[in-house]
């Protein structure tokens, strides 16, 4: 089991992922949304970053109700409306979706964030 500084830890490094992909990133960038809590609140934050230096953004997510779909929907509406943004409603676990989305969009790079809530071990 995860505690606290372990979480703590995953947070930096995440953070440091997060920025070395904004330095390094190219003008296509697929950052998975996830699933909710943290790991879609890093999403958001890198979505906006990019979106604001003009990248274009390939957002996925699977849409399951683990989490309220009204919460997910109206973070998704955030970048809707943006010209560089488009998103993909479909679970990674599928092969075959995924490489349609991603031959669609050709991204240079992808952020992988996604994770499956309520997981046990």
């Amino acid at each position: 089991m995860l505690d606290h500084l372990d979480l703590v830890e995953m947070g930096t490094r995440l953070r440091a992922a997060i920025r070395a992909t904004l330095a390094a990133a190219d003008k296509r960038v697929t950052p998975d949304l996830g699933g909710g809590g943290g790991t879609e609140s890093f999403a958001d934050a890198l979505i906006e970053r990019l979106l604001a230096r003009d990248d274009r953004v390939l957002g996925i997510d699977n849409h399951n109700d683990y989490y309220d779909p009204a919460l997910k929907q109206a973070r998704l509406d955030r970048f809707a409306a943006h010209p560089g943004y488009r998103h993909a409603r479909l679970d990674i676990a599928d092969g075959a979706a995924l490489r349609e989305a991603f031959a669609q969009f050709r991204p240079e790079r992808v952020v992988h964030l996604a994770a499956q809530a309520g997981v046990r071990h």
